[in-house]
């Protein structure tokens, strides 16, 4: 038995998904666990479709486990979304870790894992950026200096910069199986048989095609998520994990007398130093009651079940995990404090996502998808 764990947010779950696990298994994995976003995803919006939805059709496409990666870690940078993710694979037992890279070669990844641990504290990153640089454009220049332009290449492509945080968060604790991404780049509007996830979501909210999934705009949720924003005041502003002090003063400066709209707002606080990205996360992660430092990493205190089939149970009964799993969230919050109040923030993130649907459902009384 050979255990192939995948970091995920399968919104929405597609034909590039199904090669990743058909190639994980061609290359010896005999089960598949995926840790999967919930609401919220890691470019600071909620998710195209339900989470239980996007897990059972991952289990459709071949998966055999699909555990949920909540809010506070979900919604959050690259760093802490795979640190929390990659730990909850392995209380699950995972033996490999699949990803889905521009570059396939595992000595090249690893290397560039390792350049970057310590390229952010490098003098030539922080001079790249004093000039004007954003921070990963800083990276990645300073990589080409430094360590040559392959690394500087994978630390620029978008799959292989989280493969990058995968490696580093497994801590050499599993092997890693970096598969080739083909069909559309990241982000990519180019129509072929593997669109790339944008390129669907354009689709689903269009109206052109949408599968078995009802999709939600996410662009729905932006006058409450604005609200919070322009209401906020620096004691609250301060608690969230990316915005340091000029962020949060840009935020304050401009609430006085602020744009029409969100996105008009974000842009004008962003500076050279910070991703948009980064600012959505935030406006987010506001709205849906994260707080704390990016620099904490806690240890999951629960693993909550999204869907399964046989398999599934079979990597459950090997793995024992040292924590609560479990498919009920009543259980789940009462295991610790601690596990309540990250359930708390993952539902608020569901239940702005139903706010922009007008379907409500009550997360403690959802049944999970067990398939055989």
């Amino acid at each position: 038995m050979t255990t192939a764990g995948i970091v995920a947010e399968f919104n929405p779950f597609h034909k590039g998904h199904e090669y990743l696990i058909a190639e994980a298994r061609s290359k010896g994995a005999t089960h598949i666990v995926c840790c999967m976003s919930g609401a919220a995803v890691q470019r600071g919006e909620l998710a195209i479709a339900d989470k239980h939805a996007r897990a059972a059709a991952a289990v459709r496409g071949g998966a055999d486990l699909v555990v949920e990666l909540p809010a506070p870690f979900s919604c959050s940078c690259a760093e802490v979304f795979a640190k929390y993710a990659v730990r909850t694979l392995l209380k699950l037992g995972t033996d490999v870790l699949a990803f889905g890279s521009e570059y396939d070669d595992a000595a090249v990844l690893k290397k560039a894992a390792e350049t970057s641990l310590w390229l952010p504290d490098n003098e030539l990153t922080h001079r790249l950026e004093a000039e004007g640089m954003t921070y990963p454009a800083a990276i990645a220049e300073a990589a080409r200096q430094l360590a040559g332009k392959e690394t500087a290449a994978v630390l620029s492509s978008p799959n292989s910069t989280l493969a990058v945080e995968y490696i580093n968060a497994l801590q050499a604790k599993a092997d890693i199986m970096p598969i080739k991404r083909i069909g559309a780049a990241h982000d990519s509007s180019e129509e072929s048989d593997f669109s790339s996830g944008m390129e669907l979501r354009r689709r689903m909210l269009s109206g052109e095609e949408h599968g078995a999934f009802e999709p939600v705009d996410p662009t729905k949720a932006e006058s409450v998520i604005y609200y919070e924003l322009l209401s906020a005041g620096r004691e609250r502003l301060s608690k969230l994990p990316e915005l340091g002090e000029p962020l949060v003063n840009r935020i304050i400066k401009l609430s006085a007398q602020p744009p029409a709209t969100l996105n008009e707002f974000l842009l004008a606080v962003k500076n050279k130093s910070c991703t948009l990205a980064r600012l959505r996360r935030s406006a987010l992660q506001l709205t849906i009651g994260v707080e704390g430092s990016e620099d904490v990493i806690p240890e999951p205190p629960f693993i909550r079940i999204l869907a399964m089939n046989e398999r599934g149970t079979q990597i459950l009964r090997r793995a024992q995990p040292d924590i609560p799993v479990s498919t009920s969230l009543s259980t789940l919050a009462a295991s610790s404090e601690r596990a309540a109040r990250i359930i708390d923030t993952e539902n608020r993130a569901v239940k702005l996502m139903q706010l922009c649907s007008g379907r409500f459902e009550n997360e403690f009384t959802r049944k999970i998808t067990v398939m055989k």
